[in-house]
């Protein structure tokens, strides 16, 4: 059964829905594109809040200026659907954006560089090295192991003592190598073992409830 406006909107953010109040933020929303074009694709809404409450837009013009989004800020141009919501008597436009089968579709980030933007649960993240590694394992299909090895046991102990670490923080606690952090704490956060939580400084790591 298909859901209705307010049910999507009641299901928030997540790894394939995302809404904007308009799309008068160009660069951002040129990240959220790319991110569902590089990851599994998704929606995004435009016409609604971040408390979720229904805006409404012109639906005529955000297609416009999607498509000048997807055209003059993506690399390669990002192509998407559309479907035009009424509730309330107010219009939300859906654009619907599918995956990249090469999930290589580049934007600007804040320093006008071009860069490869994924997207983690509801987040629209430039890539770094963990979140490449997470692309990796996930096209690997790499599954969680029944046991633990001793390595990785001693990298789950870490959290144990610190609920919250920095990938820094993790290099100046753990005798590991610095590569050999960098895979673990792709491979713990692709087998949902630890999360991602963001922050200020950057993305913490923690043990998943």
């Amino acid at each position: 059964m298909e859901l209705s406006l307010k049910e999507f909107i009641k299901v928030g953010k997540s790894q394939k829905l995302d809404f904007v109040h308009s799309l008068y933020d160009s660069k951002k929303i040129a990240q959220i594109m790319c991110s569902f074009a590089n990851s599994e694709g998704g929606s995004l809404f435009t016409g609604i809040k971040e408390n979720g409450k229904i805006s409404g837009v012109n639906p005529s013009e955000e297609i416009e200026n999607a498509k000048e989004i997807g055209a003059n800020l993506c690399e390669p141009k990002i192509l998407f659907e559309t479907e035009i919501w009424q509730e309330d008597f107010r219009l939300v436009l859906e654009i619907k954006i599918q995956p990249n089968s090469e999930k290589n579709t580049l934007t600007k980030d804040e320093n006008n560089e071009w860069r490869k933007f994924i997207r983690i649960n509801q987040h629209s993240l430039k890539e770094n090295k963990i979140l490449e590694k997470i692309s990796i394992l996930g096209k690997k299909n790499i599954s969680k192991p029944e046991i633990l090895s001793k390595t990785e046991s001693d990298f789950f102990d870490l959290f144990t003592v610190d609920l919250k670490l920095s990938l820094s923080q993790l290099y100046a606690k753990s005798s590991f190598k610095k590569s050999e952090i960098d895979d673990l704490t792709a491979k713990f956060t692709y087998w949902k073992i630890i999360e991602m939580e963001f922050s200020n400084k950057g993305p913490l790591y923690k043990l998943k409830n």
